[in-house]
């Protein structure tokens, strides 16, 4: 006889809906899961949960999870939703506050920018804040001039603009993605790509780096990351479930040289994928994604490519009888050694080291009880 002390406890039916998004950050230890009834938080524990009911925040129908962009902070445990204009941040309290970026851009230049997050958890939108004609003798090439701007948070919506003299040429005209480094510098990863060592209304202080490539054009990364190495890498576009991208992208912050990896011909791709549907994590110099699968013998495939030594590891998911195709899968990452798969029918887990699956309401219960 086995006794239980039972403390109360709510369960996120919501993760038996339709599941748009599933967002992991690893080292973190943190997560959202996006359903049609809702969102879920979790975060180190399975208990330390935070459920948002759709019925009683209307907000969240604003966002089309498949086209958003999910950013966390640890140091105030904040998730940060965009998608377009629209933001919203959620966190512990449970309270939700939906903002509209109203910017002025250049109107050419309004669709390229980026978002990201300090280190202590500061929002900045990146864009092009002013483009002037650069007098090349083609008479087509212009000067875009790249704007900071750090959202201060009242209910205007207020950004304060930092204007600077970092400069990308049309040629290049791109997304300025970036990241902040662990120093605190900003990595603006255009070409030439900049490293921002003092943000000021006065005297922006950066350093740019020139970055060209064997055999192809060299823009920007998406999804970038940053090793203790000084290596970046990241993809050459946006990947998603419907449009599986093939190429790594990889550079040394210092060094101009840029290689693209062809994945598919340095790793032994499994028959019967497309390519890579997402970035799951990325840790040092090991980015490891997922690859969908076509096949009824496989959920997909974890790939991990070690930047450094070329060297690929595949890992196949293993189906089941409760989940045994990939047809239904719409998003899935990975948290510790659990495989978070949002279906249409909900969401389940896949634990790497038993390699079973349940649904995650069936897990939760199991963990709790």
């Amino acid at each position: 006889m086995k006794e239980v002390t039972l403390t109360p406890f709510e369960l996120p039916d919501l993760v038996q809906s339709f599941v748009r998004k599933v967002e992991c950050f690893d080292q973190e230890s943190a997560a959202l899961i996006a359903t049609d009834e809702g969102v879920l938080l979790l975060f180190a524990d399975k208990k330390d949960q935070v459920i948002y009911d759709a019925d009683l925040f209307p907000e969240l129908n604003l966002i089309n999870w498949e086209e958003s962009e999910v950013l966390y902070s640890s140091a105030t445990e904040t998730f940060w939703v965009i998608q377009d204009s629209v933001f919203m941040n959620l966190d512990r309290s449970k309270s939700l506050t939906v903002h509209e970026d109203q910017t002025q851009f250049n109107i050419s230049t309004s669709s390229y920018f980026d978002y990201t997050l300090s280190n202590d958890g500061e929002l900045y939108r990146i864009g092009f804040y002013k483009e002037i004609w650069a007098g090349s003798s083609s008479g087509f090439t212009t000067d875009l001039y790249i704007g900071i701007y750090r959202f201060i948070g009242n209910q205007n919506n207020t950004w304060q603009e930092f204007q600077t003299e970092m400069i990308v040429k049309s040629d290049f005209q791109t997304d300025p993605n970036s990241i902040f480094m662990p120093s605190g510098e900003l990595l603006i990863l255009t070409n030439p790509q900049f490293v921002v060592s003092i943000i000021s209304q006065t005297n922006t202080e950066f350093t740019l780096l020139g970055k060209a490539g064997s055999g192809f054009s060299y823009e920007t990364i998406y999804s970038p990351y940053i090793s203790s190495t000084g290596a970046s890498y990241g993809f050459d576009k946006v990947p998603d479930i419907n449009s599986p991208i093939q190429n790594l992208i990889v550079t040394q912050i210092n060094e101009n040289e840029v290689q693209s990896i062809a994945l598919e011909n340095a790793c032994d791709y499994p028959e019967q994928t497309q390519g890579v549907a997402r970035m799951i994590d990325q840790k040092e110099e090991v980015a490891r994604m997922y690859l969908p699968s076509f096949s009824s013998n496989s959920l997909g495939y974890l790939l991990s490519y070690d930047v450094s030594s070329g060297s690929c590891d595949v890992l196949s998911l293993e189906p089941n009888s409760i989940l045994n195709n990939s047809s239904s899968i719409q998003d899935l990452d990975v948290m510790d050694n659990t495989v978070y798969i949002g279906t249409r029918n909900g969401l389940f887990v896949y634990d790497l080291q038993t390699r079973t699956i349940s649904s995650y309401i069936n897990e939760l219960l199991d963990y709790y009880l």
